[in-house]
């Protein structure tokens, strides 16, 4: 009896002194949301018994208040994973020399700490406290660092008030995201789920899934979900902004909103290849962006700008966008869209090496490779599809026919990695004009190079190399490079099969 009094009151003076620490370390901690008693009821429980750990996937030790917490829960950890006995004794020896656990009992602490252990069926609430409490501060820490920076006139960029928001907003969707996610779903839940859209679909109800309304990208795409992201990658003059511009016209037209990220385009450039693509005619956007048009080409010209008013799309023409950025925007235009009955179902980027990167990098192949990496956290933090344009390098070009292949895409490994579909650009047209016969050719062989140019010129092919759940191979649509014009033409797969 002496001895558990003695052991209880040595408890209780090590938590004053801890208490009296923690609190003690500066202005900033002393009301910092925290739950000792939590974190020592969580602590004992895994003690007694590591295996408890199995099932509390998402705790880190960064998230205990205390630091000499955070270090026991690693090692407890550390030596479960390694399958090697875990005590009251063994964490002692480990932490011999350790002066935070010197300074609340040592041994005594450790031990106390398994009379305070919570049930084994109570873990995941005390690890949820824990988790909660971490979330709290890591909230306060950002907005702190958020009022530092806004308070900070000496930087006196025009745009720095819209970046230090994307950062705060960023940063809170990241914790907002952690705190909510789960450790994993049952394979029961996953087949009920799809069951049930299969039986939705059955009863004649409408997918939550993207289709293009282009025949020749439907049937090889498939579907295209939520989370999906589509690389459209091609050389300069292949074709890729006026496929994805079409790719966006044609979801805007059923009624789906679209956010459209044209860095490479000044506004006044995307109007005259929209006002192109609509008006009736051979209008081509070039003419319209130097202002050559008459009185004449005006009724179709506001006929085309009729058209475009209707359609749920967002254009934003800024340069060096970082993932965060894009993604805080898109939560506006979402918003936005959402006020007027809309949903945003697709995002296109055109193109992501023009964007910059959340980190500090070196080089642009950092750079890019970091912006790759980003593409399917932006989809999942906006909750739509994600059609990324990119330039891809000169290989094709070396080899018989000038194809390219997804190998030829810039930081090709990660854009593997991340996408759910890759699709490249072809234009044979482009390299045909360029190898014209010489002067002195027969006049059979101008005759021939004639009759190609027509065969191609609005021919452009589209290779779908990767489709995670469609088919490979390539397709041609009716492309007219002047107005910038995307139509279906008749389904032709070449080499193709399932992916």
């Amino acid at each position: 009896m002496i001895a558990a009094t003695w052991a209880l009151g040595n408890f209780k003076r090590s938590c004053t002194a801890r208490f009296i620490r923690s609190n003690l370390r500066s202005d900033k901690t002393m009301q910092a949301p925290r739950n000792l008693e939590a974190e020592q009821s969580l602590l004992g429980a895994i003690i007694y018994e590591a295996s408890l750990l199995d099932d509390l996937n998402l705790i880190r030790a960064s998230h205990f208040f205390d630091p000499v917490h955070g270090r026991l829960f690693e090692a407890v950890k550390t030596r479960h994973q390694a399958n090697e006995l875990v005590d009251a004794i063994t964490l002692a020896t480990a932490f011999e020399s350790d002066e935070g656990l010197k300074q609340i009992g040592g041994v005594n602490y450790l031990a106390n700490l398994l009379n305070e252990a919570c049930d084994g069926h109570a873990v995941a609430d005390y690890a949820k406290i824990v988790t909660d409490m971490a979330a709290r501060r890591a909230i306060i820490a950002a907005c702190q660092d958020g009022v530092a920076k806004a308070s900070n006139v000496a930087l006196s960029d025009a745009s720095e008030a819209s970046r230090i928001a994307s950062e705060i907003e960023g940063t809170l969707q990241r914790i907002e995201d952690v705190s909510a996610a789960g450790a994993g779903v049952l394979a029961s839940r996953i087949a009920g789920n799809m069951t049930s859209l299969l039986q939705s679909k059955v009863d004649g109800k409408e997918w939550d899934l993207l289709t293009f309304g282009l025949l020749e990208i439907d049937q090889m795409l498939g579907p295209v979900g939520k989370n999906d992201v589509i690389i459209l990658g091609g050389r300069t003059s292949m074709g890729k902004s006026a496929v994805a511009q079409q790719m966006a016209q044609m979801i805007a037209a059923q009624g789906k909103g679209v956010a459209f990220f044209a860095m490479e385009m000044s506004e006044e450039q995307m109007a005259a290849r929209l006002l192109s693509s609509y008006a009736a005619g051979s209008l081509a956007y070039s003419e319209i962006a130097r202002g050559n048009v008459t009185r004449f080409d005006m009724p179709a010209i506001r006929e085309a700008e009729r058209k475009i008013s209707t359609l749920p799309i967002i254009f934003d023409h800024r340069g060096g966008l970082r993932p965060s950025e894009v993604i805080a925007a898109c939560r506006k235009f979402k918003r936005s869209m959402a006020a007027q009955g809309v949903e945003l179902s697709l995002l296109v980027l055109d193109h992501i090496g023009l964007m910059a990167s959340d980190e500090a990098t070196s080089n642009d192949y950092a750079r890019m490779s970091s912006v790759a990496r980003k593409l399917k956290e932006i989809a999942k933090a906006v909750g739509c599809a994600v059609l990324a344009c990119t330039q891809i390098n000169r290989e094709g070009e070396k080899r018989d026919g000038n194809r390219p292949t997804r190998a030829d895409l810039r930081d090709s490994g990660h854009i593997e990695e991340i996408a759910d579909a890759i699709i490249l650009t072809y234009r044979p047209a482009y390299y045909t004009l360029r190898n014209p016969p010489r002067e002195d050719a027969d006049l059979s062989d101008h005759e021939k190079y004639r009759a190609k140019l027509e065969r191609e010129k609005n021919r452009l092919e589209l290779i779908f190399d990767k489709v995670r759940m469609g088919s490979t191979g390539s397709v041609d649509v009716w492309f007219d490079p002047a107005t910038t014009r995307v139509r279906s033409n008749r389904l032709h797969v070449v080499n193709g099969g399932k992916a």
